[in-house]
């Protein structure tokens, strides 16, 4: 899991909140293994926050695995191997 600040608490920018929100829900859905779903909700969050790289990440991962089903034992998991 990883965590963005992004103002003191009850002041942040309700956009902000949006967007957050947003990219929450399609980490839920792709998680759940709804990646067409997770697809939609990470290009609406690109729609405003163009060229951010882990929705650009995730977003590729959803394609993938709408054309290549991951195993049956897929845990979610994504491991990092670049920097």
């Amino acid at each position: 899991m990883a965590y963005e600040l992004i103002g003191p608490y009850g002041t942040a920018d309700p956009m902000a909140v949006r967007l957050v929100d947003l990219f929450a829900h399609a980490i839920q859905m792709f998680r759940g293994a709804y990646f067409d779903e997770a697809l939609l909700h990470f290009e609406r969050y690109l729609a405003h926050v163009p060229g951010d790289t882990a929705a650009e990440y995730y977003r590729r991962l959803c394609e993938r695995y709408i054309d290549e089903t991951p195993p049956p034992d897929w845990d979610a998991t994504v491991r990092m191997t670049q920097k």
